[in-house]
């Protein structure tokens, strides 16, 4: 395998504190380590891929073949670690994860690495929680990304409703929905409903 693997952390206005990402390259010298003339093209089509929950950016590293996938397909994949916050922003708390992946992320990483500015190069994933988040930033960005993907979206704004307070399960809990969707019964038509 001749990927690079960048890992590390950066300040980010959006979500007012450092956050981590990791970062997949495919290598750039291919063709010296395999004693050929074929080139990596670059700049890299880029894929963000976001975790779900309970994850973070080694989420997809540890327990994927994202990297062989990377490297196969000649794809840069971006990272980030958005706690558990459905990416959706929370501005009574200053965090703005829907814009930190729909904007910051991607103006931070094209400027760090030799990634694609195209539209058409760029594209959103992500799984369960990262579905959702993927879908919706997705939309709300569709100026950013060509294609979205989702595995196994947790697209759950229609259950919303079913959020119960006697619950240990914060899957299930009314406290846990209601400090990321906000006001439940706000949710269905919104623009935090994909």
């Amino acid at each position: 395998m001749f990927m690079v693997l960048f890992r590390g952390d950066y300040k980010s206005k959006a979500l007012t504190k450092r956050t981590l990402i990791n970062v997949i390259l495919p290598a750039d010298n291919k063709s010296f380590l395999e004693n050929s003339v074929d080139e990596v093209e670059k700049p890299y089509k880029t894929l963000y891929l976001l975790h779900g929950m309970f994850g973070n950016c080694d989420t997809f590293v540890s327990n994927t073949v994202i990297q062989e996938f990377a490297e196969k397909y000649h794809l840069a994949v971006v990272l980030p670690s958005c706690d558990n916050s459905f990416y959706l922003d929370k501005p009574d708390e200053f965090l703005y994860y829907g814009k930190y992946v729909g904007e910051e992320l991607i103006d931070f990483t094209r400027s760090v690495f030799p990634l694609s500015c195209s539209k058409d190069d760029t594209y959103i994933a992500g799984f369960s929680m990262g579905g959702y988040g993927a879908i919706r930033t997705g939309l709300m960005y569709s100026e950013k990304f060509s294609a979205i993907g989702a595995i196994s979206p947790a697209l759950i704004t229609y259950f919303l409703d079913r959020a119960r307070d006697d619950l240990d399960c914060i899957m299930d809990s009314r406290q846990y929905a209601e400090s990321v969707f906000g006001s439940l019964s706000d949710v269905r038509g919104s623009g935090k409903d994909p």
